[in-house]
């Protein structure tokens, strides 16, 4: 038991010993740490841990509380640096709407708070914070709202109609010489020495040179091409025929397609018409009407004539006309129509019972006892009925 208590009693003096120093280490160099944080926000605009790590590189035995206190030293310096810029934007009456800074929250919020002030001061209303701001952010309507009246636009720029400064395009009015190209910056401008294309500004003669693109081989000429230069340009020669049916373009220098048909030196026929292709042409029989047929021996369309019982189609070819299908129908009740060509033919479909004839596709009956085909008896006599008769007596 005396062993076990002993054994405590040393590994609670071992961690006093180890663990004293390393926090009076982190407290110790608790400046260094929070600077290490503010040099970073300064250089970086960003407290990325990556780059962090690469700041504080330097910086040995460095414990896990000082990294997490750089941290915050960056992320306030980061804060305050991006709500100052947002305050100079707002007080040089600029829209707080700059794209590298739009996502800053911090950036966003001090300059909308800033740019309210201003309208309120240059509307003359009251200087007094809107109670439903934070206190930060009244204080900042409050300030700035102060210094409304006494803003006007920075050099370069001017007022628009919602008495907003915005930057005045000076290259508009051509301020650089002829041999320098104006870039219009914020505020300002500058001249750039710039040629036309072609052309590249010579350092020894002070003025814009052409550019030997043959020479520094910086053209597109393909083969069979010859490239020849020229002021500001180049152009390719072509060395070689294009072959039949295509010439030179004199500007290009490339292989075009002669159109006979347009020039007029095409072999076409007469009744035949001329369609350029690619390379060469061909003759195309002319349309005919409906109910012609192009004839191409004579080179014309002729009326197609068609025997009885045939129509003309748009193609200038003879069909059967299928006279069953017509309505009504050419054959009478009872009769079934088989087309033919040319023609068609009437095919009885059905028969009489037997006592009955047919007469004009109608059964009617027989009277055997007038035409004497019956077999009554003498003295008996013949008595007719509808489809048959019977012997009588009386």
């Amino acid at each position: 038991m005396i062993c076990i208590f002993s054994k405590i009693i040393i590994l609670l003096l071992i961690y006093l010993i180890i663990d004293r120093p390393i926090s009076d280490a982190f407290r110790n160099n608790a400046d260094q740490c929070c600077e290490q944080g503010r040099i970073q926000a300064e250089r970086t605009k960003t407290c990325s841990v990556a780059l962090q790590s690469l700041i504080t590189e330097n910086i040995k035995n460095l414990s896990t509380n000082c990294r997490f206190l750089t941290h915050i030293c960056c992320l306030s310096n980061l804060r305050s640096y991006f709500c100052e810029e947002g305050l100079k934007t707002a007080l040089r009456l600029l829209p707080c709407n700059q794209i590298k800074l739009e996502s800053k929250d911090s950036y966003q919020i001090c300059c909308k708070c800033c740019e309210l002030g201003v309208r309120a001061g240059r509307d003359k209303a009251d200087c007094e914070p809107v109670t439903v701001l934070d206190e930060r952010c009244g204080e900042q309507f409050t300030n700035c709202c102060q210094k409304a009246k006494s803003l006007n636009c920075d050099i370069g720029f001017e007022m628009d109609n919602d008495e907003r400064c915005r930057d005045i395009n000076e290259c508009l009015s051509n301020p650089c010489p002829k041999t320098m190209t104006c870039e219009n910056t914020p505020g300002s401008f500058r001249c750039v020495e710039g040629c036309e294309f072609g052309y590249a500004w010579s350092i020894k003669h002070r003025t814009c040179r052409d550019i030997d693109e043959c020479a520094l081989y910086k053209h597109n000429c393909t083969f069979g091409h010859r490239c020849e230069n020229m002021p500001g340009s180049f152009r390719c020669i072509r060395e070689r025929n294009c072959g039949t049916g295509y010439q030179v373009d004199p500007v290009t220098q490339t292989c075009v397609d002669v159109d006979e048909c347009e020039q007029d030196i095409d072999e076409c026929r007469p009744g035949y018409i001329c369609k350029n292709v690619p390379g060469t042409y061909k003759c195309v029989p002319q349309n005919c009407t409906f109910g012609e047929k192009f004839n191409a021996f004579y080179g014309r369309c002729e009326k197609v004539q068609c025997r009885s019982g045939f129509n003309v189609t748009a193609m200038g070819k003879c069909v059967d006309i299928n006279e069953c299908a017509q309505n009504p129908s050419p054959c009478r009740l009872g009769e079934r129509c088989d087309n033919t060509p040319g023609s068609y033919r009437c095919v009885q479909t059905f028969a009489c019972a037997n006592g009955l004839q047919m007469e004009d596709l109608q059964c009617l009956d027989i009277d055997e006892c007038a035409i004497g085909n019956h077999t009554c008896p003498p003295p008996a006599t013949c008595k007719n009925t509808y489809g048959s008769f019977y012997v009588s007596f009386y």
